[in-house]
C-alpha cells in the first residue's frame, strides 16, 4: 500500500464519522418533538400540513415515555459527538 492509499482510506473513514452524528441528532431532536407532541395528545397531519387533535391509549403513553426518555438521555451524548467530530471536519 502506497501512503495514497492510506490517506484516501483514512479521510473516507473521517468522512463517514463526520457525516453521521449530524443526521443522529437531527433524527433524534425530530423524534423527541413527536413524543412531545403524544404527550400533549397532537399528531402532525401529513395531509394538511398542521397539528391536530389525538387520542391516545394508556399503552401508546406508556410506550412513548419509555422513548422519550431513553431519547433525552441519549440527546448529551449524541449532542457531544456532533460537536466533536464537527471540530475534527473543521481542522
Amino acid at each position: 500500500m502506497t501512503l495514497t492509499n492510506i490517506d484516501t482510506k483514512c479521510s473516507k473513514s473521517r468522512t463517514l464519522f463526520c457525516s453521521f452524528p449530524p443526521r443522529l441528532y437531527r433524527l433524534q431532536v425530530y423524534a423527541l418533538g413527536s413524543l412531545w407532541r403524544l404527550f400533549r395528545g397532537k399528531k402532525w397531519n401529513v395531509l394538511r400540513g398542521r397539528v391536530d387533535s389525538a387520542v391516545y391509549d394508556a399503552d401508546q403513553l406508556f410506550v412513548g415515555t419509555l422513548m422519550f426518555t431513553v431519547l433525552l438521555f441519549l440527546l448529551p451524548t449524541t449532542l457531544l459527538y456532533y460537536v466533536v467530530f464537527t471540530l475534527v471536519r473543521l481542522s
